[in-house]
């Protein structure tokens, strides 16, 4: 059997393995794509809950000023109730 020649078989692994690269770079590309479209979907979530959550603490806020407000108008009644 005779010997192969290392040259050539040098050639072409450096061939076949620019070719890995150039996969591995495509495959890069495409998943970078991919990963940047779905961190934009997902800071659109959290832009939403956060508007969420900022509209749900003002709600909140309101409720609760209300809610003293009809308070204090109920006590002010039933104070004026007892003193007649």
């Amino acid at each position: 059997m005779t010997e192969p020649d290392l040259p050539t078989f040098s050639k072409l692994f450096d061939w076949a393995w620019a070719g890995v690269l150039a996969l591995i770079g495509v495959i890069y590309k495409k998943n970078e794509a991919e990963l940047t479209r779905q961190r934009d979907y997902i800071a659109k979530i959290f832009d939403k809950l956060e508007d969420h959550a900022r509209k749900s603490e003002e709600r909140d806020s309101s409720m609760r000023e209300t809610m003293h407000s009809m308070h204090t108008e109920l006590l002010r009644e039933l104070n004026h109730k007892a003193d007649k």
